[in-house]
């Protein structure tokens, strides 16, 4: 099935409680070789620290290790981070509907976003976009945290012009428990960098959770990424950054 169908799904299965902290968010699971796993972890945790992803909560699992209806291969060590579609589920469920547009490389440039250069639409993929890339070797993560300037992952949503004010408070709410990522807010029928919206909405740009395993991948270190791969509970996650 097309990936958009499977966001969907999962952004409305979402049921985090943002005053409790708690409830089930969406996870990318990502397989890393143990042997390489230490490395793998601190390239990680650069991105983490430089907030080019979707806030700094994360999971590890050992070989053998069950998620959810995973288990960990041999030999192998397990990295699971936020996925972005955790951000519609969240404004779903507080009744601001998601029109979940496009995956993309997002240049960056003076740790600012600039613009789109690749995009692919969620509606004509069966992948998620943001593996695509990884696996095009398309990304440089590590220059946009060491530099500020370089090509990551990121995705464009559109919502209804009427909700922005309600979605920018729960936003910078997330961001205040951890889970940060949109960094775009647009104006109401106006371009958001240089990408047009439909009439009466505003467009939004949310880093990539698997920003991290894109950095790793720049450096040789293969992974293996199944992104929108399962839900999990809050509670489990831990700070990286």
């Amino acid at each position: 099935g097309m990936i958009a169908s499977r966001m969907d799904e999962l952004s409305y299965r979402t049921n985090f409680d943002l005053e409790a902290m708690r409830g089930d968010i969406i996870l990318n699971v990502s397989f890393i070789r143990k042997e390489d796993f230490k490395k793998a972890l601190n390239i990680a945790k650069e991105v983490f620290k430089a907030g080019i992803c979707l806030g700094n909560l994360a999971l590890i699992a050992e070989e053998g290790e069950e998620l959810g209806n995973i288990v960990v291969p041999s030999g192998m060590m397990a990295l699971g981070t936020v996925c972005a579609v955790t951000i519609n589920g969240v404004l779903i469920h507080h009744r601001i509907p998601v029109k979940t547009v496009f995956g993309g490389i997002l240049q960056m440039s003076d740790s600012r976003p600039l613009r789109f250069t690749e995009i692919i639409e969620y509606s004509g993929s069966s992948l998620d976009p943001a593996e695509i890339f990884i696996k095009g070797k398309m990304t440089s993560v590590l220059n946009a945290v060491r530099t500020g300037s370089g090509k990551v992952l990121a995705g464009f949503r559109e919502i209804p012009a009427v909700c922005l004010p309600e979605a920018e408070s729960l936003l910078k709410r997330l961001a205040e428990i951890g889970l940060s990522g949109t960094i775009v807010i647009g104006e109401p029928n106006q371009p958001t960098l240089q990408i047009p919206v439909s009439i009466g909405y505003a467009g939004l740009v949310i880093l990539a959770g698997l920003n991290p395993l894109a950095a790793v991948e720049e450096t040789g270190i293969s992974t293996r990424n199944m992104s929108l791969c399962m839900m999990i509970d809050f509670q489990k996650l831990t700070p990286m950054g």
